[in-house]
């Protein structure tokens, strides 16, 4: 077995084997449970948010509280806004197009209050409100929660709503926060250990924008967690208590991933990359995929064997014959022939007659060779002569064939 394919198996499997060790240690820790994030009302599962939907009363005793399955422009237009609204979005993303944004801009300037808790933030939201977020980079061993200790500490900058010993979190549960704001009208309300907002405070019109990058901290797991569901209680405490709730159930993960499988679309290789497991096994194999490729990128084929072309056996007897010739010292007949192919080239290039050598002949000559007179008249000098001779020397006959070589290379072709 080649080098290049010992390399090639020995890193898929490190990978299976990295693979099968999350998925051991994610049984026994989880015991079956579900670490899927879905941050629906619906689910108990760590990151379901059916606690903090069951604890919502207690913050808004008097307040009427409406579930929503529909996209923000529907919810908005179709609901009855009482005095005070108050429109909570918890989930991985938030992404709403141009139309969702300016209904739910026109709905907080008239007086309501919109929560929304995600990673990641409509740009058209980001752009009209002035800010824009970040996620920081987790590593292999730091990707699941359950997994990691507590790295992470958020706090708030209000002292009457800070707690002396801070909230600890997991990482993975606020990778990602708020990196440009507009300070003019920003208000900064929570922090991370890294100085970065995850918990902010945006006035629009009558209403106001509380955003929160780490929506993880808004599930069931936190709320059962530590002192954790002292944050969660201030956070929702930011809204007025006498206002009314309406909870999104629209945007969730697996809402949206049971629309595009309804659709058709990607809602295939939406749930794959839903379903940890099968998500894991999605990435290896694109990964193994990928490494195949690299590896086996070069081309592999028997060695093109040179093939010779044929010798050109007219020039190889050419050869031949002019080398018997001037091995039997017969120069005058190689002369000869010399000057009778030259004679018929300026016949058949130039057009013109070479039965009378004269100065008129050589004048033509000139004009349409462009060679200057006297080495011509030089070299028809030298054929006559050889002509008229019985026989030549071998140093006749090799300045005769380098004039003659001489006219070819300065004539044009």
């Amino acid at each position: 077995m080649k080098r290049e394919n010992i390399i090639y198996l020995a890193l898929v499997a490190l990978l299976l084997v990295l693979y099968f060790m999350v998925q051991s240690s994610k049984t026994v820790k989880g015991r079956n449970m579900s670490w899927s994030p879905s941050f629906s009302n619906q689910h108990d599962r760590p990151f379901g948010t059916q606690l903090i939907f069951d604890r919502l009363r207690d913050i808004f005793p008097e307040s009427e509280i409406q579930t929503i399955q529909k996209s923000t422009y529907l919810s908005l237009s179709d609901t009855f806004f009482w005095e005070e609204t108050a429109y909570i979005v918890i989930n991985n993303s938030f992404q709403i197009d141009r139309v969702d944004t300016d209904k739910l801009l026109e709905f907080v300037d008239e007086g309501n209050h919109a929560l929304i808790a995600a990673e990641s933030f409509s740009p058209f939201l980001a752009d009209s409100l002035g800010f824009s977020g970040r996620t920081s980079f987790l590593s292999f061993s730091r990707i699941r929660a359950e997994e990691e200790a507590d790295s992470n500490r958020s706090n708030f900058f209000d002292p009457s709503l800070a707690d002396s010993a801070g909230y600890n979190f997991f990482a993975s549960n606020m990778k990602s926060f708020f990196s440009q704001l507009d300070s003019n009208r920003t208000e900064v309300l929570a922090y991370n250990n890294e100085g970065f907002a995850n918990l902010i405070r945006i006035p629009w019109g009558d209403g106001s924008f509380v955003l929160c990058s780490a929506p993880y901290l808004l599930t069931n797991y936190h709320l059962l967690y530590n002192n954790h569901h002292d944050f969660i209680a201030k956070t929702f405490s930011l809204i007025p208590p006498e206002s009314n709730i309406l909870w999104d159930e629209y945007y969730k993960v697996e809402f949206q991933r049971s629309l595009a499988t309804q659709g058709g679309g990607s809602g295939d290789l939406s749930y794959i990359l839903g379903e940890p497991e099968l998500a894991w096994a999605w990435y290896l194999g694109l990964f193994s995929l990928i490494l195949f490729v690299f590896i086996e990128r070069k081309r592999k084929q028997r060695i093109i064997p040179i093939v010779k072309p044929h010798p050109n056996l007219t020039v190889d007897f050419v050869q031949t014959i002019g080398r018997l010739y001037f091995q039997s010292q017969n120069h005058k007949n190689i002369a000869e022939k010399k000057i009778k192919v030259f004679l018929e080239y300026i016949r058949s290039r130039y057009f013109l007659k070479t039965h009378q050598i004269d100065l008129d002949f050589v004048h033509s000559l000139s004009g349409k060779s462009n060679i200057d007179e006297g080495d011509l008249r030089a070299l028809f000098n030298l054929i006559l002569k050889v002509k008229k001779q019985p026989s030549i020397t071998e140093e006749r006959l090799v300045e005769l064939n380098q004039m003659i070589d001489d006219f070819y290379e300065r004539s044009p072709r």
